[in-house]
């Protein structure tokens, strides 16, 4: 593109031979004027890459001024043309901060210099603004993040000691022999309560680093999206009724009996999303209505409401609710909890799910946040008019009984002193014969062993993280040197992946802590070949 030069020059015969000059060496004018004023003017409306200003003009308002004001409202360069150079020009001139000056009687060769001079300049002071710019807004993001990160590890160190807390006091409670067993129970109960709250912060936190690292993984199969949400509801009912709100579930139907999803990734959002309702909500209730949504000619959705009565949002609010570790605001923080991750992970998940969230909220009158999904194909799905041939989760606690008949050697390879109580409690009642090894060197030894004596092992549950060695070492070691049986990973670990390296080191299977008693239990009747109960 060809550089635009504007020449600002009250006589005309010097300004005609400026223009000549500048066009023989290959710059377009785009104007000529003889006023400071109309430069000013001028300058707003041509935009030149460039001024050529004469320092003494006839008007008011002489180069100098004109000169000023071009360079602190359009940011162009300004060069100035004069036959004065006096003690009293000079000074005033340098301060209008030039871009060069050019003293008449001139040739083209020092012209087209000081212009080419000008040019670069004003391309380096541009670059270096914009430079500027760049770092201030860097540093004003970095000041906003670490404030963000402030305030997330002030709530996250609030919202995981305060259960910390509850389960350290109601542990010690419990260890007073005399109190009533009605006692003991609810003491039980708020122990579960709180040891889950704490596993959902952990799991948020998980999540959202997953997410961020594009590494999180679905599982998707065929499931039942009333008994899901059944399943949630009973599961959050309590909550409802220790704040004494209602929480029921509406169906709009036809509904199909089944959508192709990942069910525990629907599962979690919508806890999220009817949690946060019943934490905000203190008279009324929360509504939970799902419904089949889309026309026959448009893809089906499947989508699950959630309406509450609480505290509302603003439109501001509503546009950091969704933002990591963030709430509406910091008094909603103090006053109701929580670490502001949920939602965030929720909309993420939502994506995958090849959904969204969206929300409706009014300060004072409630919230709707409307979770739809891809339900997958329905072409040749069932659909229900009402819910009497689809079986509800019954919500009944874990019963071990039925897994009574169990039977087996055992190695548990476990550090924790606790977790080894645990687990021999958890089979107790079964007639496996259980060993125990408290670092992964003496589990190898002891395994060797048991082969050499012919009576190996019928099941290893090998905690991946061991002292002396680790997990991964251990099967390895025991798979070169020939072992057959199963062995079955248990672990803290919970990123994506970890399954698939255990599987790879040599292990059978994979159970994530904390322990399901159910999922343990179901496991390793697998593996021992007993499936337990019918």
């Amino acid at each position: 593109m060809d550089t635009s030069v504007m020449v600002v020059e009250d006589e005309y015969i010097i300004a005609n031979d400026i223009k000549h000059s500048l066009q023989e060496m290959g710059y377009s004018v785009c104007s000529m004027v003889a006023s400071g004023e109309e430069a000013v003017e001028r300058v707003g409306r041509d935009k030149p890459d460039l001024v050529l200003m004469d320092i003494v003009l006839r008007d008011r308002m002489d180069g100098i001024e004109a000169a000023r004001q071009i360079g602190s409202r359009f940011s162009i360069p300004v060069v100035f043309l004069t036959s004065y150079a006096d003690d009293d020009v000079l000074p005033r001139a340098r301060a209008a901060s030039p871009f060069g000056y050019l003293v008449k009687p001139f040739d083209d060769r020092e012209l087209n210099a000081t212009i080419k001079m000008a040019l670069d300049r004003a391309d380096l002071e541009a670059k270096l603004r914009e430079s500027e710019e760049r770092l201030a807004k860097a540093k004003e993001a970095a000041e906003e993040a670490n404030r963000a990160k402030s305030r997330f590890f002030a709530n996250m160190s609030h919202e995981i000691r305060t259960p910390i807390t509850v389960i350290m006091g109601f542990s010690k409670l419990l260890a007073d022999s005399e109190i009533p067993r009605s006692e003991q129970q609810q003491h039980l109960q708020t122990i579960c309560r709180n040891a889950e709250n704490l596993l959902n912060i952990i799991s948020d936190i998980l999540d959202l680093s997953k997410i961020e690292a594009g590494r999180t993984e679905l599982e998707l199969k065929d499931c039942s999206p009333a008994e899901i949400v059944e399943d949630v509801r009973s599961s959050l009912q309590v909550r409802a009724i220790e704040k004494r709100v209602g929480l029921s579930v509406a169906h709009v139907f036809p509904l199909p009996r089944t959508i192709r999803t990942d069910p525990v990734r629907l599962r979690q959002i919508l806890v999220n999303l009817v949690g946060n309702a019943l934490k905000f909500t203190e008279t009324g209730g929360v509504k939970i209505t799902v419904r089949r949504v889309g026309q026959e000619d448009d893809t089906p959705r499947v989508q699950f409401e959630v309406a509450d009565t609480g505290i509302g949002m603003s439109d501001e609010d509503i546009s950091r609710v969704f933002r990591p570790f963030a709430q509406a605001d910091d008094s909603t923080t103090r006053r109701f909890g929580g670490t502001g991750l949920g939602l965030s992970v929720s909309r993420e998940l939502a994506q995958l799910l090849g959904g969204r969230i969206d929300v409706q909220s009014k300060p004072g009158k409630g919230s709707i946040f409307t979770l739809t999904i891809d339900p997958g194909p329905l072409e040749d799905i069932p659909m229900l008019e009402s819910l009497a041939a689809t079986p509800m989760p019954a919500g009944a606690p874990f019963d071990p009984r039925p897994y009574a008949k169990l039977r087996g050697g055992v190695l548990l390879v476990e550090d924790e002193q606790s977790l080894q109580c645990l687990f021999s409690r958890f089979f107790k009642e079964t007639e496996i014969k259980m060993d125990l090894a408290s670092d992964g060197r003496i589990a190898y030894e002891k395994a060797t062993e048991s082969k050499a004596t012919g009576r190996p092992y019928d099941l290893i549950l090998l905690d991946i993280r061991m002292p002396e060695m680790d997990g991964y070492e251990v099967v390895r070691r025991l798979r070169q040197d020939g072992w057959q049986g199963p062995i079955i990973a248990q672990t803290a670990y919970a990123l994506t992946g970890d399954r698939q390296k255990c599987l790879e080191a040599g292990c059978d299977d994979y159970i994530s802590k904390p322990i399901n008693p159910k999922e343990l239990f179901e496991t390793v009747a697998r593996y021992l070949g007993q499936m337990g109960p019918a």
